[in-house]
C-alpha cells in the first residue's frame, strides 16, 4: 500500500494534492482507521503537511462549522493535535480559526463540547502552544471572555480560568500583545480566585508579571490589533455583520439588525457579546471612502440601533466603555482615527433629536477621565482631548462649535465640554446669581452623593469586580450637573441605553426646538423624526407619544379612519394639569388623603433609579390606585407621580414573561411599575355594577391611564398587549377588548379605534418585534371587525419579518384564525408596493396567497387594482408581478378576470405584459 501511495504521490503535484485530500477526508470521517490514514499521510506528504494544513484551515474557518457532525469535529481535534506534535507549519492558524468557532453567549451542548475540546487540545500541547506568541495571546483573550458566559458550567469555567491564569503567569509578555483590551478582559474577571492575584499584581507590582511591564498605563497605550477584536465573533457572525455595514442602505438596515440580534444576541448569556460587537465595529470594520460616501448605513447609526436592544444597565455601561475605550489614552501616532469616529459622530449628530444622548455621552467621558483609573487621570484627560482634536483636524466633524452652541445643550454640559476640550470651545458663561441661590442648599449634598456613588459603585480599575454569577462591571454613577435642581438631579441618573437609542428620553430634556429636516445632512436626517411632537403643529401637540402618525400614500387615499389623529382629553377639573416633577405634584392639596404613601413611593422610585433599592412593590401601587379611585384626588397630580417612576425605570421584558407563562414558571417573571398599575386598575373596569359610584371609579382609573399617556409613557401598546394576552377576563378576548375600547374612548371625539390599533400595533412592533407577531392572533380575535385592512399594521408585519414568521402567519391566515387584509386587500396591497423593499414584497405576497388564494372575488379586485388602475409595470415591480401570478393560479378563469387581463396586455403592447398575462 505504501509503495502504491508513494507512486501516486510522485506522479504530479495534482495527483499529490488529490491523494492528500482523500486521506484528510478519510481521517475525518473514519475515526476507527484515523491513525492508519494519518501514517499514510505522513509517508506520502511531499510538502511538510502544507496541503493538508491548508485544507484544514478552510474547514476550521467554515461559516457553517457547527453543522459538522460531532464525531468529525472530534477527529479534527485529534488530527490538529497530531500535526502540532509533528510541528507542521500553519497548524497554529488552524487553532486560531478554531478558537473563533467558540461562540460567545452560547451554552448549548455543541458549543460547550467544542470549548472543552479546544481546552483539552491546548493543555495537551502546552509546550507547542508557547512557541507561538500570537496564539498564546489569542487563547488568553478568548477564554477570558468566554468564561463570563459559562456560569452555568462551573467546572468548565474553572478549567478555563486556571488555563488562562497559567498563560498569564508564564507568558505575560506574549499576552501583552492584546493591548488595552487585555485590561478590559481582566477587569471583568478580576474577582475570580484564579485572577485575583494577577489583577492585584497588575495594579500594584507589575514587575511580578513581567520585568518589562511598567503598569496598567503601558497596556492601555497599546491599541488592540484587529486579530484579537475579531476573535470573539465567529466567521458566520462576521460575515453577517459585514454584509449589513457594507451593503445595506441606511433606510433598510432595521430588519437585518433585528435578525442579527435575535440570531446571535438573544440569550441572557450573550449579553457580553454586545461590547465585543461594539469593539469589532469600532476597531476592525473600517469602511472605505466609497462606502462612506454612499447611502450604506454608517457605523454610528448601526451602533445606535444596536444599543436599543440593550435591556440592562450593566450591559449598557459596558457598551459605552467599549465605544470610548480607544479614547482613554489616544495617541494619533499609533491610534486610528476610524476607531473613534463612531463615538464622535454619535455625539455630534444626535443632538438635534436626542440631546440627552449627546449630553450623557459627554458626561460619561468627563466622569471616566477622573474615575476610570485615578493615577492616570491627567493622561486620560489628555487622551480624550487629543482624540477630539484629531477628529476635528481630520474632518470627522468640522468643528465643535455647532454642538457647543446648540440651544438644546445645557449650561452644565457646556462646562463639561470646556473641561474636556478647552482648545476647541470657548469658555462657558459664568454662573448667574440665580444659579448660585438655587444651589445654596443642594450643592454640598449633591457632591457628597456623587462621591458616595463613586465609592459605592467602584472607582474604575480599583473597583472590586462582582462574582461571576453577578452582573459584571457595574455602570459608574454619572456626575450630577452643577446648578441643577431636584428634577434635573433625578434626570441625570444612569439610564438604559436602549431607551436612549429609541429616543424615549426626549421628555427628560428641555423643551424641544423645531428643527427643519431639510437643514440636516442625509445621515443625520435618519435621527430626525418628522412625526415628533416638536415638529407638529400646535393643533396636534397633545397627541399621545406612543401613536406616531401613519403616513398614507397621498395618491391612494382610502376610506379607512386609521389616519385620524388621537388627542388626549384634558381634565377640565384640573386647572393646572402640568407639574414640573413629582415633588411639585405632591404639593397638590388634593393629595392629603394619601398621607405619606405617594412620597414614600416616589422616594423608593428614586432609590431604585440610583441602584440603591428594589422596585416599588405591587402592593404600594395598588394602594395608590385604590385611594385614587375612591377619592377626589387630582388625576394630573397622581399621574405625574406615577409617570416619574415610569420615566426612569426599564420596561419589563414582557416577551420573556410570556414565554415563562407558557412554561408555567410564573414565579420567575419580573414586572415593572406600569404592569402593576394595569393590575390595580383592572378590577375597577371589571365591575358590572351599574351604580353611579362604580361607573365613576371606572372612569377615574381610565383618566389615570390617559394622563399617563400624556406624560409620554408607553401606555397605549402596553395596555393593548396586557388586555389581549396579560389577563383572562370572563368575556375572553372580546371582554379584554372592551377594556381597550373604553381606554380609547377617553380620547376627544370618542377616539378612533382603528387609528389607535394602528398606532399602538406599530409602536409594539418597534419596541418588541417578537411579541408583536405573538399578539397578532389574539388582537384579531379581540377586534375581528377592526384589525383587517389596516395598512399600517400590514406594513409593520412585513417590516421585520423572517421566514419562520412567514410560515407561522401563513398557517394562521390559511386557517382563517387571522385576517390581515380583509375586504380592503386590494387597496392595502396596492398601498404597500411603493414602500416595501424586495424582501418585504416577497414575504407580503406569501401572506397574500395564504389569505386570498382561491377567492376569485378578492383576486379579481386585486387584478383590477394593480393591473387596471395602477398599470403595474412588471419590470419595475418584478416581485409584485411574480406574486400576482402565483395568486392568479389559485382561481378559475372568469369573464371579468380575462377581460381585465386582455385590457392590461393590450394597453401597452409590450412583450413583458403579454408574458405576464399568458402565464
Amino acid at each position: 500500500v505504501h509503495d502504491a501511495l508513494q507512486q501516486r504521490a510522485s506522479e504530479s503535484m495534482r495527483g499529490h494534492g488529490e491523494l492528500v485530500n482523500g486521506l484528510v477526508y478519510a481521517i475525518l470521517t473514519e475515526p476507527t482507521n484515523g491513525a492508519m490514514y494519518f501514517r499514510h499521510l505522513s509517508i506520502v506528504s511531499r510538502d511538510g503537511y502544507a496541503h493538508a494544513v491548508g485544507r484544514l484551515q478552510v474547514v476550521a474557518a467554515a461559516p457553517k462549522f457547527y453543522r459538522m457532525r460531532p464525531d468529525v469535529r472530534q477527529q479534527l481535534m485529534w488530527m490538529v493535535g497530531e500535526l502540532a506534535r509533528a510541528r507542521a507549519g500553519g497548524t497554529e492558524q488552524i487553532v486560531m480559526n478554531l478558537t473563533r468557532q467558540m461562540r460567545g453567549g452560547d451554552v448549548s451542548a455543541g458549543n460547550i463540547r467544542h470549548c472543552r475540546q479546544m481546552l483539552a487540545l491546548l493543555e495537551t500541547h502546552y509546550d507547542w502552544l508557547t512557541e507561538w506568541p500570537a496564539l498564546v495571546a489569542t487563547a488568553v483573550y478568548a477564554f477570558g471572555r468566554l468564561m463570563l458566559d459559562h456560569g452555568r458550567v462551573p467546572d468548565l469555567r474553572d478549567q478555563e480560568s486556571r488555563f488562562a491564569a497559567r498563560l498569564l503567569r508564564d507568558r505575560f509578555a506574549d499576552c501583552a500583545m492584546v493591548g488595552r483590551d487585555l485590561v478590559r478582559m481582566l477587569q471583568d474577571v478580576a474577582r475570580h480566585p484564579a485572577f485575583r492575584s494577577i489583577w492585584s499584581d497588575l495594579l500594584q507590582t507589575p514587575q511580578r508579571l513581567s520585568a518589562h511591564l511598567e503598569g496598567v498605563g503601558q497596556l492601555l497605550r497599546v491599541p488592540t490589533p484587529r486579530i484579537f477584536l475579531a476573535n470573539r465573533l465567529t466567521f458566520e457572525m462576521e460575515s453577517r455583520l459585514l454584509f449589513i455595514l457594507e451593503n445595506v442602505p441606511v433606510t433598510a438596515y432595521g430588519r437585518n439588525l433585528t435578525w442579527f440580534v435575535q440570531r446571535y444576541l438573544g440569550t441572557p448569556e450573550s449579553e457580553t457579546l454586545y461590547s465585543d460587537v461594539v469593539r469589532y465595529v469600532c476597531g476592525v470594520c473600517h469602511p472605505s471612502n466609497a462606502v462612506l460616501a454612499s447611502s450604506i448605513v454608517p457605523r454610528y447609526v448601526f451602533l445606535g440601533g444596536l444599543l436599543r436592544y440593550v435591556r440592562s444597565q450593566v450591559v449598557a455601561a459596558n457598551a459605552k466603555l467599549a465605544l470610548f475605550y480607544d479614547w482613554l489614552l489616544y495617541d494619533a501616532r499609533v491610534d486610528s482615527i476610524m476607531n473613534i469616529e463612531p463615538g464622535v459622530l454619535m455625539m455630534a449628530r444626535s443632538v438635534d433629536k436626542y440631546a440627552y444622548l449627546t449630553s450623557s455621552l459627554i458626561e460619561y467621558l468627563a466622569f471616566v477621565c477622573d474615575a476610570y483609573y485615578p493615577p492616570l487621570a491627567a493622561d486620560i484627560r489628555e487622551g480624550v482631548a487629543s482624540a477630539m482634536r484629531d477628529a476635528v483636524d481630520k474632518g470627522v466633524v468640522p468643528s465643535l462649535l455647532p454642538l457647543y452652541e446648540h440651544p438644546r445643550i445645557e449650561a452644565a454640559t457646556r462646562r463639561q465640554m470646556y473641561f474636556l476640550w478647552k482648545q476647541l470651545v470657548p469658555p462657558p458663561p459664568p454662573k448667574t446669581a440665580a444659579d448660585e441661590n438655587e444651589n445654596e442648599n443642594g450643592d454640598d449634598e449633591e457632591d457628597e452623593d456623587e462621591e458616595e456613588g463613586v465609592r459605592r459603585q467602584g472607582e474604575g480599575l480599583h473597583a472590586e469586580v462582582p462574582e461571576l454569577d453577578e452582573p459584571l462591571l457595574p455602570p459608574p454613577a454619572l456626575p450630577v450637573k452643577e446648578g441643577e435642581g431636584a428634577a434635573e438631579k433625578q434626570q441625570l441618573q444612569p439610564v438604559d441605553m436602549a431607551s436612549v437609542a429609541l429616543g424615549q428620553l426626549d421628555h427628560l430634556g428641555s423643551a424641544k426646538k423645531p428643527v427643519d429636516p431639510a437643514s440636516l445632512d442625509p445621515v443625520s436626517r435618519m435621527f430626525h423624526d418628522d412625526a415628533s411632537p416638536s415638529n407638529k403643529s400646535s393643533d396636534c401637540s397633545q397627541q399621545p407619544r406612543h401613536c406616531p402618525d401613519e403616513h398614507a400614500d397621498e395618491n391612494h387615499q382610502d376610506e379607512s379612519d386609521e389616519d385620524v389623529q388621537l388627542v388626549v382629553v384634558p381634565d377640565s377639573t384640573d386647572k393646572d394639569s402640568r407639574y414640573a416633577d413629582g415633588e411639585s405634584a405632591l404639593k397638590d392639596a388634593s393629595l392629603w388623603l394619601f398621607g405619606s404613601t405617594l412620597a414614600d413611593f416616589l422616594q423608593q422610585v428614586r432609590r431604585k433609579q440610583q441602584e440603591e433599592g428594589p422596585m416599588p412593590s405591587s402592593e404600594s401601587v395598588k394602594e395608590i390606585v385604590d385611594v385614587f379611585a375612591q377619592s377626589e384626588a387630582s388625576v394630573a397630580a397622581v399621574a405625574r407621580v406615577l409617570a416619574e417612576a415610569l420615566e426612569g425605570s426599564l420596561l419589563a421584558d414582557i416577551e420573556t414573561n410570556m414565554e415563562l407563562a407558557r412554561m408555567g414558571d410564573v414565579d420567575s417573571q419580573e414586572h415593572d411599575v406600569l404592569h402593576w398599575v394595569f393590575v390595580a386598575v383592572t378590577p375597577y373596569l371589571a365591575q358590572t355594577d351599574a351604580a353611579a359610584a362604580a361607573v365613576a371609579r371606572g372612569a377615574r382609573v381610565l383618566d389615570l391611564l390617559v394622563h399617563l399617556t400624556e406624560h409620554s409613557v408607553d401606555v397605549g401598546f402596553r395596555w393593548l398587549a396586557y388586555c389581549v394576552v396579560g389577563m383572562e377576563p370572563d368575556g375572553g378576548h372580546r371582554g379584554a377588548a372592551s377594556y381597550y375600547q373604553r381606554y380609547v374612548a377617553r380620547y376627544r371625539d370618542g377616539g378612533s379605534l382603528r387609528a389607535a390599533l394602528t398606532r399602538d400595533m406599530c409602536a409594539l412592533q418597534e419596541r418588541f418585534p417578537t411579541l408583536f407577531y405573538d399578539v397578532l392572533e389574539p388582537v384579531y380575535l379581540a377586534f375581528p371587525a377592526h384589525l383587517p385592512g389596516l395598512r399600517g399594521v400590514a406594513k409593520s408585519v412585513v417590516a421585520m419579518i423572517d421566514q419562520p414568521q412567514v410560515y407561522r402567519l401563513s398557517l394562521l391566515l390559511a386557517a382563517r384564525r387571522l385576517v390581515l387584509f380583509g375586504r380592503r386587500a386590494a387597496a392595502v396591497i396596492g398601498g404597500l408596493l411603493d414602500s416595501a423593499d424586495a424582501f418585504e414584497q416577497v414575504c407580503l405576497w406569501q401572506l397574500v396567497a395564504a389569505e386570498i388564494g382561491g377567492d376569485s372575488g378578492a383576486v379579481g379586485e386585486l387584478v383590477q387594482e394593480l393591473l387596471v388602475r395602477r398599470a403595474l409595470d412588471p419590470q419595475d415591480h418584478s416581485e409584485a408581478a411574480c406574486g400576482l401570478v402565483s395568486v392568479l393560479r389559485t382561481v378559475r378563469p372568469s369573464r371579468p378576470l380575462m377581460e381585465a387581463l386582455v385590457a392590461y396586455a393590450s394597453s401597452a403592447g409590450d412583450n413583458v405584459r403579454m408574458d405576464l398575462c399568458a402565464s
